[in-house]
């Protein structure tokens, strides 16, 4: 389960880096690509730092 978990994440983390909205107020952002390597990289650092405060993540129906 903890690698479903890490892939769901790590694909979460790399369209956030890609696929935001421009803003309607005329300015746009840059586009910021993050490697699949980087965003497995920022996935673990949150798993980790979850599991270090206590917590864990389970799976609902």
């Amino acid at each position: 389960m903890l690698d479903e978990i890490k892939k769901i994440m790590a694909a979460a983390m790399h369209s956030a880096f890609v696929d935001y909205p421009d803003r309607d107020s005329g300015t746009r952002w840059d586009q910021i690509y993050k490697s699949n390597e980087e965003c497995d990289l920022l996935t673990n650092a949150v798993l980790i730092a979850l599991k270090k405060h206590g917590y864990e993540i389970t799976k609902t129906k």
